[in-house]
């Protein structure tokens, strides 16, 4: 999305006023200094003036002004702030701030809401110092003059700025299409985000009227594996009205605009088996009884899994008939992040089936190939070695890689069942040389 933003060409065309006004500014700026400082300062009591942050566009396109939506991941979120009922006792407004506090862009489960043209760490405590480029990662490998990374593409103005020349800006004139030459402006690359303004000519300050006044525009991307409900909030003491007296107009109504972006549980991000793990064990007993290869999966999401569903889930892929399905959905008996699918029949030996997580189009694969203890695919004497190594590393090999006979534990004669397999003893088949298809969901 790409905005134009206004020139403050019209800021020199009122140079003139009364002496009074530059006394009343230069006091503003002594009061907006003590506030800074945590000092108390006079104020006037009033019906609640109120600053909001409001969606405004969702990917280009224009929706009703809202604090409250529903957006997807790679969404563009067009907001604004907007001040109004600023005149509870008849006062005229002469400076405001507005301060976002960037941390809320973190605020969800997971992921993140990132300011267009912030090609850097998303919080600046996260931001790499440096003295020369040489100092910075190569995600991030320009060394700004006040000693900060960023990458190539670093332009914050892009997604926060102000358009003065609207004619709900808050500051208008007669004729309301020009705005009033202010000496304030946007600090998009600061944290706490700022906007803020103050009129120059006290002469220009007006007694609210509505509807509510602009005040400032941030787009924001949300990211990939955003998830839960992020509530993007304004800084107080920051964020302020001030008016001709240079006395804060409060008390002072934030409105934090929400958006709850994919609901729980969210993304995956863990797969038991792993996604692309292959059952590398015995497929029966050795007299070819009770078939024995992976017939659960556990799958992680980001989020408490409360509100999964089985129809959330599906084999998207499988071998040759009949078809593997999911037959059951178990969730944990506590809350947590963490459900089991299990399957209508055992994992096919030699193929791959994948299990699809329909709300976010995740995937996930396993396979069952037995012998191959290396998971490379191909069962061969190589798988021998690997399983020797394993057991003689006590830990170094989940579980169900070096478990050939599924005892419950790796030993040495987890080493004869592997030959076994290999050669074909007993009732299995021989899968000296057998092998797998590159895995469907590579990770």
């Amino acid at each position: 999305m790409v905005c134009a933003k206004a020139r403050n060409s019209d800021r020199s065309a009122r140079t003139s006023g009364k002496d009074g006004d530059l006394n009343v500014r230069t006091r503003l700026r002594h009061r907006l200094i003590a506030l800074a400082a945590g000092l108390s300062v006079s104020t006037a009591a009033g019906q609640d003036p109120t600053v909001s942050l409001k969606a405004v566009r969702v990917n280009g396109t224009p929706i009703a002004r809202t604090n409250a939506l529903s957006a997807e991941a790679g969404d563009i979120i067009e907001c604004e702030i907007f001040i109004s009922d600023w005149s509870p006792l008849g006062q005229k407004l002469i400076a405001f701030h507005a301060v976002i506090r960037r941390e809320s862009f973190l605020s969800g489960i997971g992921g993140q809401l990132t300011q267009l043209g912030w090609d850097r760490p998303p919080i600046p405590k996260l931001d790499y110092t440096c003295s020369t480029d040489a100092d910075c990662p190569s995600e991030f490998p320009i060394c700004l003059p006040e000693g900060i990374c960023v990458g190539p593409n670093y332009d914050p103005s892009q997604g926060a700025f102000i358009v003065r020349n609207r004619p709900d800006w808050v500051f208008w004139c007669d004729p309301p299409s020009l705005s009033c030459p202010g000496f304030d402006a946007p600090q998009p690359g600061t944290n706490p985000l700022r906007y803020s303004d103050v009129l120059i000519l006290a002469a220009d300050a007006q007694m609210y009227t509505s509807p509510e006044k602009y005040a400032g525009t941030l787009i924001l991307e949300v990211s990939d594996d955003a998830c839960g409900i992020f509530t993007l909030s304004f800084d107080l003491p920051g964020t302020s009205l001030w008016d001709i007296n240079a006395i804060l107009i409060e008390p002072l109504t934030l409105e934090p605009l929400v958006i709850d972006t994919a609901s729980p549980p969210c993304g995956i991000v863990g797969i038991n088996p792993p996604n692309c793990a292959i059952d590398p064990g015995q497929p029966t007993h050795p007299n070819g009884s009770e078939l024995m290869a992976w017939n659960t999966v556990q799958v992680t999401f980001q989020a408490d899994v409360s509100s999964a569903a089985l129809e959330d889930f599906t084999v998207c892929e499988s071998g040759e008939p009949p078809p593997v399905t999911i037959e059951e959905l178990i969730l944990p008996s506590e809350p947590g992040n963490t459900v089991t699918l299990r399957l209508n029949q055992n994992i096919p030996t030699g193929q791959w089936i994948c299990i699809c997580y329909l709300p976010r189009g995740e995937k996930a694969c396993v396979a069952a190939l037995p012998g191959d203890v290396n998971g490379d695919g191909f069962s061969g004497p190589q798988d021998v070695t690997a399983l020797v190594d394993c057991i003689a590393n006590t830990g170094s090999c989940e579980e169900w890689r070096c478990d050939i006979d599924r005892s419950g534990s790796c030993r040495p004669a987890d080493i004869l069942r592997e030959i076994d397999l290999l050669n074909g003893a007993a009732a299995f088949d021989a899968w000296l040389g057998e092998s797998l298809p590159p895995c469907p969901s590579p990770p």
